[in-house]
């Protein structure tokens, strides 16, 4: 099956730019990071790394998704900030206090949860945060291959999310 350029590019772009308008309340950012992950989209095509239509939403989603997070990682180090976590809420928000309210609440829950974690997984999750290292580097800091660093990665997050439910639970 020939994939068709154009039209699936005329077919997500809109989709892609809400998506990435819904994340980031920044309509120029929104076009730029959507025609940046249509882009993608089409080399990948013409590489014939894509070649079923029906991998092509949850393709185009997850590269819109990673560049959403490298746009704010680089937001992050303009403001001087090497962390997702420390960056201002309201950079990302802009007028909206009640969101950036939100984000930073959220920020501290999952403060809180990571010092419930053991001192490894805390360590490994707080290192995969700072934005200025690559995964390759932080496995070889922790002397395992990168194979092995997603799936303690994985592991750890799981750990994260059962904490985070249990003390949204106690919470409620």
């Amino acid at each position: 099956m020939v994939l068709n350029e154009s039209a699936l590019a005329s077919r997500y772009r809109p989709r892609v730019v809400y998506f990435v308008l819904r994340r980031l309340r920044d309509r120029n950012s929104a076009e730029e990071i959507a025609q940046a992950t249509l882009l993608v989209l089409i080399e990948a095509i013409r590489e014939n790394r894509i070649r079923e239509e029906e991998s092509v939403g949850s393709f185009i989603f997850g590269v819109a998704n990673n560049l959403i997070r490298e746009h704010l990682r680089e937001k992050a180090r303009q403001a001087g900030n090497h962390s997702l976590e420390d960056a201002n809420p309201g950079a990302v928000w802009g007028d909206d206090p009640e969101a950036a309210l939100l984000l930073a609440e959220q920020r501290q829950l999952v403060r809180e949860a990571l010092t419930n974690l053991s001192r490894e997984d805390e360590l490994l999750l707080t290192r995969l945060s700072q934005s200025w290292r690559s995964q390759e580097e932080i496995a070889a800091e922790f002397g395992i291959s990168f194979a092995a660093l997603r799936k303690r990665k994985s592991r750890a997050l799981t750990r994260l999310k059962e904490i985070l439910k249990v003390s949204q639970r106690a919470g409620d």
